[in-house]
């Protein structure tokens, strides 16, 4: 059935499902299921043919940019695969008033109706948007305002020491807490060694440590495409990085909060580097790795060790 107008009772009707979950975490793979399968049982009921189930995973509604399977369902709908998307919410669609009218509309046109369930809406029989005007307002401000209660939730934790965040070169992260690793906090060491004492530049340190095949930082992290090769900037932040010190640093940069068209369109916020003095610095707050007086060398130039000058390259 394709007629461009919807037939509650149609028993020809195909229908395709949307689920979206934000995260990874196990809780929310189960979630992801719980829609898959409950769907599932809607559509039997419904006497329906299921067309196709799009999931999204650990991917925010925020943006469609980066949700592949919300893409490749507009396709489909768009070549008439199915007559219906059910979705459990219409936040699970989008959390951005702009997207989830937007795709809402294209659907209309592709001559595809949208259900939500938890919010009994249809788009066929909400005529002026009004009742999708309303709850796409409600899913952004809902959004915006758990980004600012865990920005809260951040800060908090740093004041305790808390480090949020994947953590840096040579330190693992337990109970939230930087602890140095014991095999990759020797490679710090020896690259301000090297800058230090024996004052060599950023690119001839990452060279060294690629010869002697020394794990990079992405490698450690499980980055996609991570290779073993060291490059000048990994060197250049593990130098000019003062969580090495023992102090703990956040608030380096922020998120423009106001450029949400940059959102919509690259999949992830805009973020601008704050000023030193806007940081939040809780001083010893882990072991350090190296010690003040080399992280400053680094930073000025040169440093007085027991009576010897250590000039940097």
């Amino acid at each position: 059935m394709r007629s461009g107008t919807y037939a509650r009772s149609s028993t020809n009707t195909k229908s395709g499902v949307y689920a979206r979950v934000s995260t990874t975490m196990l809780s929310q793979k189960d979630s992801l299921e719980n829609q898959k399968s409950f769907f599932e049982n809607y559509i039997q009921q419904k006497g329906w043919e299921l067309a196709g189930i799009y999931a999204d995973e650990g991917i925010t509604g925020t943006s469609t940019a980066k949700r592949t399977q919300l893409q490749l369902l507009m396709q489909d709908a768009e070549q008439g695969k199915f007559d219906v998307v059910l979705v459990k919410s219409l936040s699970r669609l989008a959390r951005d008033t702009v997207d989830s009218i937007t795709l809402v509309r294209k659907l209309k046109s592709y001559g595809v109706v949208l259900i939500t369930v938890d919010d009994n809406y249809n788009s066929f029989e909400d005529v002026n948007e009004m009742r999708l005007q309303m709850y796409s307002l409600f899913a952004q401000q809902e959004s915006e305002s758990a980004s600012v209660r865990v920005k809260f939730g951040i800060a908090e934790k740093s004041r305790n020491g808390v480090f949020h965040g994947t953590p840096p070169y040579g330190y693992d992260k337990v109970k939230g807490k930087l602890v140095p690793n014991p095999q990759h906090a020797e490679t710090v060491r020896l690259i301000y060694r090297l800058y230090l004492h024996e004052g060599w530049g950023w690119q001839k340190i990452a060279n060294y440590l690629t010869d002697k095949k020394i794990p990079s930082p992405r490698m450690l992290i499980g980055a996609k495409n991570a290779g073993t090769i060291w490059h000048e900037t990994a060197v250049k932040i593990i130098l000019q990085n003062r969580h090495y010190t023992g102090d703990l640093v956040q608030g380096r940069s922020s998120v423009d909060r106001d450029n949400k068209l940059f959102h919509q369109e690259k999949g992830y916020k805009l973020r601008h580097q704050n000023d030193e003095s806007k940081w939040f610095v809780v001083e010893n707050a882990h072991s350090p790795i190296i010690s003040r007086e080399e992280f400053t060398a680094t930073r000025e130039g040169s440093i007085q060790i027991e009576g010897d000058v250590l000039w940097s390259g």
